[in-house]
């Protein structure tokens, strides 16, 4: 529904209201990734500060890679790797 309601508002030739909504899609998607990689990963060993250290390089990185569509669809197939790659920075030891 809001991949639908963003076209429609990008579509309708309102750059400042899709430039808007393109906006609150990418705050809702930060918020959104954030808190599920962060509950996905406090189940394991490692302590709570270093899994939000994590999951905060890994939305940096999607940020940078991703258009705001093609993180609406992003799969866990296309974050898992980054996830890994953000841990191994974060905690060399364990990466």
């Amino acid at each position: 529904m809001r991949k639908t309601m963003l076209a429609l508002v990008c579509l309708s030739g309102l750059v400042g209201a899709c430039d808007q909504a393109s906006d609150a899609a990418d705050r809702e998607f930060a918020e959104q990734f954030r808190a599920n990689c962060i509950s996905s990963a406090t189940g394991g060993q490692l302590p709570t500060d270093l899994v939000a250290e994590a999951c905060d390089c890994a939305l940096g990185k999607i940020e940078e890679r991703y258009s705001t569509a093609e993180k609406l669809a992003l799969t866990n197939e296309q974050a898992e790797p980054i996830a890994m790659e953000c841990l191994a920075e974060v905690n060399p030891a364990n990466g």
